[in-house]
């Protein structure tokens, strides 16, 4: 069926003060405590893949946003917001990836992985770019543009491109994501351009004042396909605070 692709730029939703309290990207879609927390003021320390495949410098494990008393202050707050961002409302036919993530200058945040009815895994890449720049020390731009693509992949792809760390049998994950370099976004993609039985979709662009909520859908007649929601803000050294809930109903 045809598709419809609807941007929506929103100036409140629930969504906007969710913040998790699990930090740690585990793989296969599972959580687990961050053990690597860092107390406020002190450096944090960067995660990186922990297989030493050639691919360190390329793919990264997300770290979150988030400091301990914002946590303390929002918490009772933000349970039901919680709830109904993290969970499929009881849908049995929706799958869902949400994440909440830090990202820099030139990278993509890459998540999703779940596994279509066809037995294929999808993965959404979220790339947020500085648009209307004002210039300055900080360098840090008006608005934020997210590039969003996804991509279908079987299982041989799966194998021969890495992505064993993201496909995934559970239906719906929290903190499954990793932060990819630009160069690993693009031979990626170049692969599976030339592979058979993987699928790339549509790559809408939407641009959205920091803090503020965006929906992308690509649904068709009967409301099934694929939405992407969230928000995106500025960090002060120029990278990107990503908030995102990617779903497929099929």
């Amino acid at each position: 069926m045809n598709q419809r692709i609807y941007v929506v730029v929103a100036g409140m939703m629930a969504f906007g003060s969710l913040l998790f309290l699990l930090t740690r990207v585990g793989g296969k879609g599972g959580l687990e405590p961050n053990e690597n927390y860092t107390p406020p003021g002190a450096a944090k320390p960067v995660r990186i893949r922990p297989e030493d495949d050639g691919r360190s410098s390329l793919r990264r494990r997300v770290s979150t946003r988030s400091e301990i008393g914002e946590l303390r202050d929002e918490l009772e707050r933000t349970k039901s917001e919680l709830a109904s961002l993290s969970t499929p409302l009881n849908e049995n036919d929706v799958l869902s990836s949400a994440v909440n993530a830090v990202v820099g200058q030139g990278e993509s945040l890459v998540t999703g992985g779940y596994q279509l009815s066809d037995g294929r895994y999808e993965l959404t890449f979220i790339t947020p770019k500085a648009v209307g720049l004002e210039g300055g020390e900080s360098g840090l731009g008006k608005d934020i543009m997210l590039e969003i693509k996804s991509m279908v992949v079987n299982d041989a792809f799966v194998e021969t491109s890495g992505l064993d760390t993201l496909a995934t049998n559970a239906r719906n994950t929290l903190q499954h994501a990793e932060a990819w370099s630009g160069d690993d976004v693009f031979n990626t993609f170049k692969s599976a351009s030339e592979a058979e039985g993987v699928d790339m979709g549509s790559s809408p662009t939407v641009t959205t004042r920091p803090n503020e909520p965006f929906i992308v859908e690509m649904l068709d007649g009967e409301g099934r396909g694929f939405s992407l929601r969230g928000e995106a803000d500025f960090m002060p050294d120029g990278s990107f605070a990503v908030k995102a809930r990617a779903e497929r109903r099929e």
